[in-house]
């Protein structure tokens, strides 16, 4: 009897602490589960009878009218830009569609990458914008309170994180005292012991830090979005970057912004009228920042007859064999050369007689020439797509090259403004 008595004794000092333990998290847990919503209920003005409310006890004069349900319809979501990469030799084209790139055969689709871009996202989700459907919940720049969710977020979290450690250091020293005055091993008192020390000691780490970091500075603390202010990133062009596919020999070179390109671009404007900030955005589309790599030799670029006559008449005979151009893309015909990327004949047929086109001077002036001759002086946007496909932007075009005109008067936007700071 006695045996089994201290049997029993042995079992319910193991288990006890347990049980304690139990009880503890039912009693901070139970008031959650009796928490419950009570609906509302007002009087129908008409009919005086009783109708069920939405939470928040608004009583109605009147019974509410039900919302027709619109039509789910899809959103027109833009599709991501990107490059469309030939294999060799061929322009790079610039800000297109993977969809339109498709249209273009032999060339490949690279995506933009956007730094922190926003969701996509279907305009009856909360925070979408209905003209770029991209999810703009906060801005973070912004100074209404309402845009500083995340910073009252993370400034909670904090005072959370104070919260639980307290929590879980007074439940372990809880622990550690059962284990202390429920054990009669000199070890397991130790262990008992040890445990609350060091749930002491993780409470105590916990708030030290923060009263260390209030004290040094209380902004520390407090998280605050709508102190931040705009940041206006300019991208310049140092140099034009000058690949093999667009030299004469097939190495690549740099051109100078400020100590070549631009004054050849000012010159050429004024001798034609055209704008010298949409000639070296034209260049600036052509050279695609060393992008367009490779280029192949006329005897295999598929030139046009005409092309190959103008050509010789521009090199000579001799050097024919040797000058690079651009390649055939897609069954089509290459042969474009110099920095501009002109053909042969276009070239000649410019004033390009006598010229380079591997001089930045002779290139751009002869590139004024044409660009005037197309109307890039009243009509820069379409005057670009001229220059790259021969015809007026055209929407629905295949090949596409609407995508050209926006992507070189962007482009002219943006040296415009480096003129206007750094000049000329």
């Amino acid at each position: 009897m006695l045996a089994e008595k201290l049997i029993y004794n042995f079992k319910m000092k193991k288990i006890s602490p347990y049980i304690l333990i139990l009880i503890v998290l039912i009693g901070i847990f139970i008031p959650i589960l009796s928490i419950h919503a009570f609906p509302c209920t007002g009087t129908d003005s008409s009919s005086g009878t009783p109708i069920p409310i939405p939470i928040g006890c608004n009583t109605p004069t009147t019974n509410p009218t039900p919302t027709p349900t619109p039509t789910s319809t899809t959103p027109n979501t833009p599709e991501p830009k990107g490059n469309c990469v030939f294999p060799v030799g061929e322009t790079t084209i610039n800000n297109v569609t993977e969809k339109e790139c498709k249209t273009v055969t032999g060339a490949s689709w690279q995506a933009y990458y956007n730094f922190l871009a926003p969701l996509p996202c279907d305009v009856s989700t909360p925070g979408c914008d209905p003209q770029t459907h991209t999810l703009r919940t906060y801005d973070p720049t912004s100074s209404t309170a309402n845009n500083n969710k995340l910073g009252d977020y993370l400034n909670m979290i904090i005072r959370i994180f104070i919260g639980v450690c307290a929590v879980f250091a007074v439940i372990m020293i809880v622990i550690g005292g059962i284990e202390y005055m429920t054990s009669e091993l000199i070890s397991n008192k130790e262990h008992g012991k040890e445990r609350i020390r060091n749930a002491i000691f993780g409470l105590l780490l916990a708030l030290g830090a923060y009263t260390l970091l209030y004290t040094i500075n209380p902004d520390i603390l407090k998280t605050d979005l709508n102190s931040l202010t705009d940041v206006k990133v300019e991208v310049t062009i140092k140099d034009f970057q000058i690949s093999g596919a667009l030299s004469r020999d097939g190495k690549p070179s740099k051109v100078n912004f400020k100590a070549e390109a631009c004054p050849a671009a000012t010159a050429a404007q004024a001798s034609t009228g055209v704008d010298k900030a949409f000639i070296l955005a034209i260049f600036a589309q052509e050279t695609g920042g060393g992008a367009n790599t490779g280029g192949c030799l006329p005897a295999n670029a598929n030139m046009f007859p005409e092309d190959k006559k103008a050509l010789e008449a521009i090199v000579g005979s001799n050097n024919m064999s040797t000058t690079y151009v651009s390649c055939a893309s897609g069954g089509g015909h290459g042969g474009a050369i110099g920095l501009m990327q002109f053909r042969p004949t276009t070239w000649l047929a410019n004033g390009g007689s006598g010229k380079n086109p591997w001089n930045t001077n002779d290139a751009l002036m002869t590139a004024g020439v044409y660009l005037k001759n197309i109307g890039a002086i009243n009509d820069p946007r379409n005057a670009a797509c001229k220059y790259y496909s021969g015809v007026a932007c055209q929407a629905g075009r295949q090949p596409p090259n609407e995508f050209y005109g926006d992507s070189v008067i962007n482009r002219m936007t943006q040296i415009k403004a480096q003129i206007a700071k750094d000049g000329c």
